[in-house]
């Protein structure tokens, strides 16, 4: 046993520290850390104290922990996007990773990761309820260099930010604090769980104030929109079950502002739903997109992202084995995304659902849904001079299909196919996965965030441009409010606008299914076509129902984590730390969650 530990509940003391950021919030300056008293003193005061918001958004995709001669590893956003029904846990499992793949044995009030998440997401609070309450106090001049007051706009975002905490708080937690002061150095240990109703209506006021005075295109590359506000706005409203204001909402985003479903690609794409999410098309151009988030490298305030290297493969090292290519060692290339980890697993399930959606079905011919075809799915490899043929010894690795030595040219096929020399590209078949286990760094994988940085092939972390929230969730959302409305041929006409881009089957009312249970479904299943990857996937599942969605696409269609998902894990448990922490006030656990004060 280790010595219970106490913390200063949420370390509300704490106000983070503000980076001097230029402009675009990522180019180096000197810098200076600043007390909240010397920093809200002008604009650009203010300013800065935003940039350091956004840094926190930024962490999502950043590491949560780091090893002594690795690197950032433990990207955040595994909490709330692995261990669901279509992505599970990869073959290298890092902390988080564990949990999520053993709920009974590590999902407990002492975890050693949940005050971290939790700490994070209060340090945020806290420095965005200081910008607004200093705000409204403060007597500063407003107007920037072009003569434009941005007091409501530095108001609206700081709200935006703390809606994003209190969301992310209500998802994995369920009732929590609400706390809407300036903590500065007094402890508080008396703080109240309120309920999630009361938490989400909090927050729906945040975003209808955020979703008037923030512009509708982004002031500067990387910051939020009235999209944004707008979107979470419906999701809030479907979450409280008032689908009329949901709709209202995704309505006024996708038909009142700028925004578009992007339907063109550039000449360099290899298909227009993945020409998004190139690096070098992530910018202001882009109708669909409402947020991205930035890095640079070598810059003060630059961040680490590594979702590329989480999501894609460790292909090289001698790691995989390849069914006919046993001991082949592919070299990290940037054209195939640098050294991946595979701590992410698309499941079985979730890849044939593209079959469902696709013009024909059938995976040896070419009418895949591109959303899950080979550009959007690693599939394959194709082997190039930088490659190792050759054993430890010197010796060629056969091709045993084409009883030759495996040589440039080559395509090297992923676990799903049966033989890694068949040369039928549109052969590789999702059905010959295994439901129950992902294949060691040989599994398909999403190619959305496989960039690494020019020069940086082995480095964990990069530095590209990534979409954070687009058009395609808020119609997807309508479409979802459409359907519990009664409108059901609304919904249809959403979906098809995403299914065309996509080159995908075109469905009908009847596709959707007869009742309210099967279209919901049947959303949660197009949502995963669309947003795999990017939709906080945990956070629609307990939205939709933990007992009646959540709980049983899990378990039936997560077969590497849910054999051990109980209806208790819909919900995650108070740290420990935290109950301890508020020793004024009794706080009670979610259920089923004993309280523990040992660390395991």
């Amino acid at each position: 046993m280790r010595k219970k530990k106490y913390i200063l509940f949420l370390g509300i003391i704490m106000t983070l520290n503000f980076i001097s950021c230029s402009d675009d919030f990522l180019n180096e300056e000197p810098e200076h850390i600043y007390t909240a008293d010397r920093l809200y003193t002008s604009l650009d005061g203010y300013e800065k104290g935003l940039n350091g918001l956004y840094a926190e958004v930024r962490k999502e995709f950043e590491g949560l922990g780091y090893t002594n001669n690795f690197g950032t590893v433990d990207l955040r956003n595994v909490l709330y996007m692995l261990g669901t029904d279509n992505m599970a846990t990869g073959s290298n499992k890092g902390n988080v990773h564990k949990m999520l793949n053993s709920w009974g044995v590590a999902n407990h009030p002492s975890y050693k990761d949940f005050d971290k998440y939790f700490l994070w997401f209060y340090e945020t609070v806290n420095a965005a309820n200081t910008i607004i309450n200093r705000a409204i106090v403060s007597d500063i001049n407003w107007n920037d260099k072009n003569g434009v007051n941005q007091y409501y706009r530095i108001l609206a975002e700081a709200k935006v930010f703390r809606a994003w905490a209190y969301r992310h708080l209500s998802y994995l937690w369920g009732a929590v604090p609400i706390v809407t002061t300036e903590t500065t150095d007094n402890i508080h240990t008396d703080f109240v769980r309120e309920p999630v109703e009361k938490v989400r209506r909090f927050i729906i006021e945040d975003l209808e104030f955020a979703a008037e005075y923030l512009p509708w295109t982004a002031s500067k590359t990387g910051t939020m929109t009235k999209g944004v506000a707008m979107t979470w706005l419906s999701e809030m409203y479907m979450a409280l079950g008032d689908e009329d204001k949901a709709y209202m909402w995704a309505d006024k985003c996708i038909t009142g502002g700028p925004y578009a479903i992007q339907m063109s690609k550039q000449s360099t794409d290899k298909s227009v739903f993945m020409g998004m999410f190139q690096p070098q098309n992530i910018n202001n151009s882009n109708p669909e997109i409402l947020w991205s988030l930035n890095w640079a490298r070598g810059i003060v305030g630059g961040g680490e992202n590594i979702m590329r290297h989480e999501s894609t493969l460790r292909y090289g090292d001698n790691r995989p084995k390849w069914k006919g290519a046993d001991g082949l060692n592919l070299a990290y290339t940037e054209a195939r995304g640098g050294r991946g980890w595979h701590r992410m697993n698309i499941t079985k399930d979730a890849l044939l659902l593209y079959y469902e959606s696709s013009k024909d079905p059938n995976p040896v011919h070419k009418q895949i849904d591109e959303r899950g075809n080979e550009f959007a799915i690693g599939q394959y490899f194709v082997l190039t001079d930088a490659d190792k043929l050759t054993d430890n010894a010197g010796n060629d690795i056969m091709n045993t299909t084409l009883k030759r030595p495996w040589a440039p040219g080559d395509t090297v096929w992923l676990s799903a196919k049966k033989d890694a020399s068949d040369k039928m590209t549109s052969a590789f078949d999702y059905n010959n996965l295994s439901d129950t286990k992902p294949v060691s760094n040989n599994a398909p994988y999403s190619l959305k965030f496989a960039f690494c940085d020019a020069g940086y092939t082995e480095n964990t972390e990069s530095h590209f441009s990534q979409i954070y929230m687009r058009l395609a969730e808020t119609l997807l959302l309508r479409a979802e409010a459409a359907i519990r409305r009664g409108m059901p041929g609304l919904a249809v006409a959403d979906i098809n606008v995403l299914r065309n881009r996509a080159n995908a089957k075109l469905i009908t009312v009847d596709d959707l299914g007869s009742s309210l249970e099967e279209q919901l479904n049947f959303i949660l299943d197009e949502r995963s076509r669309e947003l795999l990857l990017e939709e906080q996937r945990r956070y629609t599942l307990l939205r939709m129902g933990g007992e009646k969605f959540m709980y049983p696409r899990i378990t039936e269609r997560n077969l590497i984590d849910g054999t051990n998902f109980t209806l208790r894990d819909t919900i995650f448990p108070i740290p420990q730390t935290v109950i301890d922490a508020n020793r004024t006030l009794y706080m009670p656990q979610n259920p089923g969650y004993a309280a523990s004060t040992d660390e395991k």
